[in-house]
């Protein structure tokens, strides 16, 4: 599920966005039904919340952590534009299909108006092995519950940024309330499955902590938790009407893939009908 089948959930040719997107338009007032749109959307959420502090001129350096097939790299580059004549994105990622697929977009000439460098690589290495003070913004979109430790992370991300920089994500929290012992269970079953570390699934009040113990500034910390209406349940719709019998998928996905997408949406639906989990747009600056 994390090489390019999710291929299949993307309704625009082309397209390799990976994320649960966010599925409220805003300007319409209503759902949007589209997952590459969806996506989009979520990642823009994130851009945006990176000012005012890259509204200057001059060379900006963004890292993006887990990039995907190189879908965000484009929106960082187109975005940035804005703000400076040519910036540079560097991105890493642990899957090594996904970094293939976005070096060759780039190589082949998509979003030469910056420089781009992807890297196959798992990001708290990454981080710890960049020079101190080489980003001026770090991004990261519906991934970092899959590293191995985020607080390491978070540190290695502190000491990347200059002062000032800023820290914006899309991230999985858990509620603040204590979990029931089969609720404990099952949500430990699903990280299982899904490759998702359990450490990482943390309730708002501990990620400030975190963001907090690495070094950025307690003020400056913005944890937004988007509602499941806006985010799990549309995908969870996206994913059955895709996926499931009698779709078109079967001729775009195996059998495999597609349980394997029915199964992510049941447990959305688990997740927005208890409440354990949510979906949270995370800015942070480190001064």
């Amino acid at each position: 599920m994390y090489s390019r089948s999710h291929a299949v959930l993307n309704d625009k040719d082309g397209a390799l966005w990976q994320n649960m997107g966010l599925w409220w338009d805003s300007h319409s007032g209503s759902i949007d039904r589209g997952f590459t749109r969806a996506s989009q959307r979520l990642f823009n959420r994130i851009l945006t919340s990176t000012i005012p502090q890259t509204e200057r001129v001059g060379e900006l350096r963004v890292l993006d952590v887990g990039c995907g097939c190189g879908d965000e790299v484009e929106a960082i580059g187109e975005y940035f534009t804005r703000f400076t004549a040519g910036p540079k994105v560097t991105a890493c990622t642990l899957a090594r299909v996904q970094a293939s697929a976005a070096s060759d977009r780039f190589r082949n000439g998509t979003g030469t108006a910056f420089e781009v460098d992807i890297h196959n690589a798992e990001a708290v290495a990454f981080t710890m092995h960049q020079q101190p003070a080489s980003f001026d913004v770090v991004v990261a979109c519906d991934c970092l519950y899959h590293l191995r430790t985020r607080a390491a992370f978070l540190e290695g991300c502190r000491r990347v940024l200059v002062e000032g920089g800023v820290f914006a994500c899309a991230d999985l929290v858990v509620c603040e309330r204590r979990l029931s012992w089969w609720e404990e269970v099952r949500l430990q079953g699903v990280c299982l499955i899904s490759g998702t570390v359990r450490e990482n699934l943390v309730p708002p009040s501990t990620y400030r902590a975190q963001l907090v113990g690495a070094g950025f500034s307690d003020k400056s910390i913005q944890i937004d938790v988007l509602p499941h209406e806006h985010t799990f349940l549309p995908l969870a719709d996206h994913i059955h009407k895709v996926c499931g019998s009698g779709s078109g998928a079967q001729a775009k996905a195996t059998y495999l893939v597609r349980q394997g997408f029915l199964a992510v949406a049941r447990m959305l639906r688990w997740w927005a009908s208890s409440g354990i989990v949510s979906m949270a747009v995370i800015r942070a600056t480190t001064t």
